[in-house]
């Protein structure tokens, strides 16, 4: 009833997207809180912003979760 298949998938994509979405950043933020303090310095994050950085990533590059 006025509902086309393009909408009918993107309404089935979009919950399906944002679930992969939030697996990707619930994994690398398990996987960042696994290193220690010394080895998150060497890639230059800091505890307190890792997940900062697999949300958003860093200036100018792509974040983790893409």
């Amino acid at each position: 009833m006025g509902f086309n298949q393009t909408t009918i998938m993107a309404q089935l994509t979009r919950p399906i997207a944002s679930l992969r979405r939030k697996r990707k950043i619930r994994r690398a933020t398990i996987e960042l809180g696994g290193l220690d303090d010394f080895m998150l310095r060497d890639i230059g994050i800091l505890r307190s912003d890792i997940e900062w950085f697999v949300r958003i990533g860093r200036q100018n590059e792509r974040p983790v979760d893409n």
